[in-house]
């Protein structure tokens, strides 16, 4: 995909980051999951959309506290994978969190999830630790989330 166009979400498009949400995690509740991670202090949500029609692909929600920054959760629609649209939402972020004084983003990934691990590591991410049995999956399997960080003045 190479017209990707990422900003922020406007009022009324919960239900589009929900829709989101909701493929790309196992949630009962996606629309109440997103809204809980907006009303986080410091929070804002960034929606990606791909194509000539300009379909909603992907979202980010982040939060900045101080000169830390951490992504809260991010998902891409199937057919957004390998397209460029995490890349473009987590770039757009870089330099939104930046301009709010942040000097370092971090997040958490399973470790089940080697695609999102490959593009966080090729967008300057490194490994700082690992929480054992974190996430449950939807077959009840509890897997281990890597915790990483990004130097944002290293990617300036």
């Amino acid at each position: 995909m190479k017209d990707i166009h990422v900003r922020e979400i406007a009022f009324g498009e919960l239900s589009t980051v929900a829709h989101i949400y909701g493929e790309s995690f196992d949630e009962p509740y996606p629309e109440v999951a997103a809204g809980s991670l907006l009303r986080t202090p410091g929070a804002s949500c960034l929606l990606a959309f791909g194509g000539l029609d300009r379909t909603p692909m992907g979202f980010l929600i982040a939060r900045v506290i101080l000169d830390e920054a951490e992504v809260l959760s991010i998902g891409t629609l199937l057919d957004g994978r390998r397209q460029g649209v995490g890349t473009a939402l987590l770039r757009t972020t870089f330099d939104a969190v930046r301009r709010g004084g942040a000097r370092v983003v971090h997040l958490e990934v399973g470790e089940d999830n080697p695609g999102a691990v490959a593009l966080y590591r090729k967008l300057g991410f490194r490994p700082t630790g690992r929480r054992a049995n974190y996430y449950r999956r939807a077959d009840k399997r509890r897997v281990a989330a890597i915790l990483m960080t990004c130097d944002l003045i290293d990617q300036q």
